[in-house]
């Protein structure tokens, strides 16, 4: 080829090696941006909600969400636990009593689910035991039971009586508890066939009354609302519809232990039987309660901020929800009585645990509840990703092929003339001078054809570096 072509070529394969070159060019290299380490970043570390217990560690007398017989029941929150149960056709399990009562029957005996309630019906026969009847008794979790006042109701309405009149056919609501000395008391308030109202306190072992009393009545075929309370200012209170009796323990008749409460029928002599119905049951006897949080690691980060949405209730005397911060490993109480929006910033534990205490502050007022609660954290500085140096080699060799196919060099044929499609616009700076002149004579003389001139249309500026000195034929 001419030594214009071979220029060309080779200032055309320099810029395709710089094009390439800059297109891999290694994010390192010198001149190139570094991206600013950024401040620190708020993340959120944990947060529960409650809408499952899949963050709850462990918890004692609250109730979740999905408790379907709870006042927490639906609300996605965490409550005290305690019994409500509308005891109506619609309710969760509809007639399914079993949950969350046991529900038992001695003797000849039904029940079933109605609009207004659960409708009951015993019957005492010849043959029977000492008592026929219907019970539904609802038992605290054994880590549960623990309390020092209580409140249960349940309205009752007797529809039908038959068979000996000597007042043992009745409705009733009871509570069985332990006190502090280990006696078993029983507390009932008892809807009789003729719509007599009364009460007693009885000791089980061996079997006697400690007090008793009665209340105005209620006519049968209608509701009336039935109450039992022990406040833990230490007056006992029973009421029907309204009107309340309230007596003075004057033994150790406290409770420190509720081991069950029940709404039941029954009947005692032969021939009796007691249709009647019961609805709106209720049962408060947690006076505090507690849950923990699954443990909080803070791998890298650093805590921040405790957050959480609580309520101590509302109506009668508000109660108290108060919050602590313990080692994730060993429980140890790291931060007492935290607060939402405390800064946990000073804390270093690799992880750590939520703990909520929730007390009744009356049985008058709705349980206090925690809706949610959290930590936030925040983030590292990042190390930037982008070092300057000084060079940089590139860690990656091009490999694609050029797209554009260098100028092919022309093979020269006698009597044809090939014109070049550019122009090269840089002139050698440096002209060799022929060092040697051949003497050797052309063996083949290129022949033009006759009568056809071709004129180049690019004149190279090079001087050849070899002059020919054989003569043309």
């Amino acid at each position: 080829m001419t030594h214009a072509t071979r220029w060309l070529a080779g200032c055309l394969l320099l810029a395709l090696s710089l094009t390439l070159a800059a297109a891999v060019a290694t994010p390192g290299a010198a001149g190139s941006a570094v991206p600013a380490p950024q401040a620190l970043g708020q993340v959120t570390l944990f947060h529960d909600d409650f809408n499952n217990r899949a963050q709850v560690q462990s918890y004692q007398r609250v109730a979740f969400t999905d408790d379907a017989y709870s006042s927490a029941y639906g609300t996605g929150t965490v409550r005290l636990l305690e019994i409500v149960d509308s005891l109506k056709a619609d309710r969760p399990t509809g007639g399914n009593y079993n949950t969350p009562w046991t529900v038992t029957r001695q003797d000849t005996g039904w029940w079933q689910a109605q609009a207004d309630g659960v409708q009951v019906y015993t019957q005492h026969d010849s043959g029977d035991g000492p008592q026929s009847g219907i019970v539904f008794g609802y038992t605290p979790p054994p880590t549960g039971r623990g309390t020092n006042g209580f409140i249960a109701g349940v309205s009752s309405k007797i529809e039908v009586c038959t068979g000996d009149e000597s007042g043992t056919r009745r409705l009733a609501l009871g509570l069985t508890y332990v006190t502090s000395n280990s006696d078993v008391l029983v507390f009932e308030i008892l809807h009789r066939c003729g719509g007599g109202i009364s009460w007693q306190l009885l000791d089980v072992d061996p079997l006697y009354g400690l007090k008793s009393g009665s209340l105005p009545g209620v006519p049968e075929g209608q509701w009336a609302q039935l109450s039992l309370e022990y406040l833990n200012t230490g007056l006992f209170r029973v009421c029907a519809t309204g009107n309340c009796a309230v007596f003075v323990p004057t033994g150790n008749w406290a409770p420190v232990e509720l081991l069950s409460g029940s709404f039941n029928a029954a009947t005692w002599s032969q021939g009796q039987s007691l249709l009647g119905r019961f609805q709106n049951a209720y049962l408060k006897w947690t006076t505090t309660g507690s849950l923990v949080s699954a443990p909080i690691a803070r791998g890298v980060n650093r805590y921040d901020t405790f957050y959480a949405d609580v309520s101590a209730g509302s109506g009668g005397t508000a109660g108290i929800v108060t919050f602590d911060v313990l080692d994730g490993v060993t429980n140890t109480v790291l931060r007492a009585n935290v607060y939402d929006g405390a800064s946990l910033s000073d804390l270093t534990a690799p992880s750590i645990r939520l703990r909520a205490s929730l007390m009744r502050g009356s049985y008058a007022a709705t349980s206090p509840f925690v809706a949610s609660w959290g930590v936030t954290a925040q983030e590292p500085t990042p190390t930037p990703t982008n070092t300057p140096t000084a060079t940089s080699t590139p860690t990656r060799t091009p490999t694609a092929t050029p797209t554009r196919t260098p100028t092919p060099t022309a093979t020269r044929t006698p009597g044809v003339t090939y014109t070049p499609t550019a122009t090269p616009t840089a002139t050698p700076t440096n002209t060799p001078t022929p060092t040697r002149t051949p003497t050797a004579t052309p063996t083949a003389t290129p022949t033009a054809t006759p009568g056809v001139t071709y004129t180049p249309t690019r004149t190279p500026t090079a001087t050849p570096t070899r002059t020919p000195t054989a003569t043309p034929g």
